[in-house]
């Protein structure tokens, strides 16, 4: 009984500091005041909230159409409105019911699991392309990743750039760092030729 009147008395609050803002918001986007009017408290918080979200969710989406790279920086400063926009904030796009500040920086971590899959592959296949240059030459491993010209390369798709590559001696290193934006999957592959004897 006791979290009833709890939710009760949340439901009350949040109607009572977000209403007339919703209800000014929904005036100012376009919406006829007389029937603004005439809605429901509810449904004006409603209204305004799914046009809220829609909002700040169009802007998550344009991440994914752009270079992981360049996302990270984007998906910071769309972090920061969406703060500004918290329950209670000073921002004309705050939020009432935090939809989007509780489910949309999910989405950058979603894209980072991607990319960070996308990375280990091609690193696998930076791999592999370093053993069929090996074969070609000897046993020997090439100075630069550029110096292979069997099969293609791929850049890292976190950076868009070549993978971080050094030979040192006979042993090739292959790094994937933290440089590359992404929290965790970050490691350091040294590869040697066996050599026949």
């Amino acid at each position: 009984m006791a979290n009833d009147v709890e939710s009760g008395i949340a439901a009350a609050a949040i109607a009572t500091v977000g209403y007339s803002h919703a209800k000014e918001q929904l005036i100012a986007q376009g919406m006829d005041p007389a029937r603004v009017e005439k809605m429901a408290v509810g449904q004006v918080i409603a209204i305004y909230s799914e046009r809220n979200y829609r909002r700040f969710a169009d802007e998550w989406e344009k991440l994914w159409q752009v270079p992981y790279a360049r996302s990270i920086e984007m998906a910071r400063r769309l972090d920061q409105k969406i703060y500004a926009a918290r329950p209670l904030g000073e921002s004309v796009d705050r939020e009432i019911l935090p939809f989007a500040m509780l489910l949309l920086p999910a989405l950058q971590a979603s894209q980072a699991a991607q990319v960070r899959l996308d990375r280990e592959v091609a690193s696998l296949r930076v791999i592999e392309a370093l053993r069929m240059y090996a074969a070609d030459h000897d046993g020997r491993l090439p100075a630069r990743l550029e110096d292979i010209d069997q099969v293609p390369v791929p850049n890292n798709p976190a950076t868009e750039k070549p993978f971080v590559y050094r030979l040192d001696g006979a042993t090739a290193v292959l790094e994937l760092p933290p440089a590359d934006g992404l929290a965790s999957g970050n490691y350091r592959y040294e590869i040697q030729i066996a050599v026949k004897k």
